[in-house]
């Protein structure tokens, strides 16, 4: 990470794919990897822009990276409304996007967590996700059959007294 800000700070060079945008977008990630959302979060916004249904592979993937760091820092809100511009814009991450938008709807509803996944499969057939998906509906109905069965074993004793 010196490396990068150093280059970051030192003069104007660019060739190939050695550039101030790369730098940032690579530091972005690594701070993403060390899990400083913040700092992460600093990087990719300053490559995902602009923000538009043709923009860059890079400038997607950096708006999905910043999209993860408002996720992981609980900023649910702010994450839902990134995650549905990609999903918006049919960008190839669209599975993605609508799995993280899941893991959101998950936070205060299961049953909305699966609705959203249920669609990635129908939507996106070929995904890799597909895998994750379905071991993520398995865990979701396990747990909302075992708050069910708490609420039925709550409502019985209500009863039997």
């Amino acid at each position: 990470m010196a490396n990068g800000n150093a280059y970051l700070a030192g003069p104007s060079y660019s060739s190939g794919e050695v550039t101030p945008t790369a730098a940032k977008y690579n530091l972005g990630y690594c701070y993403l990897r060390k899990e400083n959302y913040r700092q992460a979060l600093n990087f990719f916004e300053q490559v995902n822009k602009p923000v538009s249904l043709n923009a860059s592979e890079l400038v997607q993937d950096a708006y999905l990276r910043a999209a993860d760091c408002y996720f992981m820092s609980k900023e649910f809100a702010k994450a839902k409304t990134m995650y549905s511009t990609a999903i918006n814009y049919s960008w190839p991450s669209s599975d993605y996007a609508t799995y993280q938008t899941a893991m959101i709807a998950g936070v205060t509803s299961g049953s909305e967590k699966l609705n959203i996944l249920k669609t990635i499969d129908r939507k996106f057939p070929s995904s890799e996700l597909i895998p994750s998906v379905n071991m993520e509906m398995a865990q979701t109905q396990f747990y909302l059959i075992i708050l069910l069965s708490d609420r039925i074993k709550d409502f019985l004793k209500e009863i039997l007294r």
